[in-house]
């Protein structure tokens, strides 16, 4: 997925992500307007796009507990035997971002974020990430130049290669983003100084669909 502030803030992950670069603009300069109008900077403000939605590769690592705080819902699947995990994470909003899948099929590759459609890469195949929907949520705190981007939306597998020929469904997807920017004279700027992004997702696959799994994978 793909959104994030210029210069790449991705979730859109992408160089080419208008979609969040614009809504983080959006948020800095909303509260760049709030603060010379006399309102607290202190407030926070919030920009909503509604386009495409953000890449798939969301976030790496546990989030801890100010992340959670930020976080509209937890990510809590329900285990199943036809539910594959994903969990991606990534520093930098233009990708490539970590990818690790868990369920039906174990493993752990790399994720290219794209305007819609991300790929996903491993050693032994790979498979495409369909997330065109969804709508972004940004905040920009002017006071502390801190934001926030969040997205939850439908996701689709596709188009599988090698071992993952048979991976195939649809599940839902819960993208955070913190980035911070640097601060000059007049405030906030668009420049990033620190990005982080997670995304989990659950994937329901059809009987069959495991079955061709199971097979590809030996």
């Amino acid at each position: 997925m793909n959104l994030a502030p210029r210069p790449r803030p991705r979730r859109q992950y992408m160089p080419s992500r208008p979609v969040l670069a614009a809504a983080v603009s959006a948020a800095i300069l909303g509260a760049a307007i709030a603060a010379a109008a006399g309102t607290s900077s202190a407030q926070t403000t919030t920009a909503r796009a509604t386009t495409p939605a953000l890449p798939m590769s969301a976030g790496p690592w546990s989030p801890g507990p100010g992340w959670a705080e930020s976080a509209p819902e937890s990510w809590t699947p329900t285990r199943s035997a036809r539910a594959e995990y994903f969990h991606v994470a990534s520093t930098a909003p233009s990708g490539p971002g970590t990818i690790i899948i868990t369920g039906v099929v174990d493993a752990g590759g790399a994720e290219h974020p794209g305007q819609a459609i991300d790929n996903a890469t491993f050693a032994d195949g790979g498979f495409r990430i369909d997330h065109s929907a969804g709508h972004p949520s940004v905040r920009f705190n002017a006071d502390t130049c801190v934001g926030t981007i969040s997205q939850t939306g439908p996701f689709s597998v596709l188009d599988g290669t090698g071992r993952f020929s048979g991976l195939a469904g649809s599940g839902t997807y819960v993208f955070h983003a913190l980035y911070t920017t640097t601060r000059d004279a007049r405030g906030c700027t668009n420049v990033l100084t620190g990005y982080i992004e997670t995304i989990d997702g659950t994937l329901t696959l059809s009987p069959s669909a495991v079955r061709a799994v199971e097979a590809a994978a030996g």
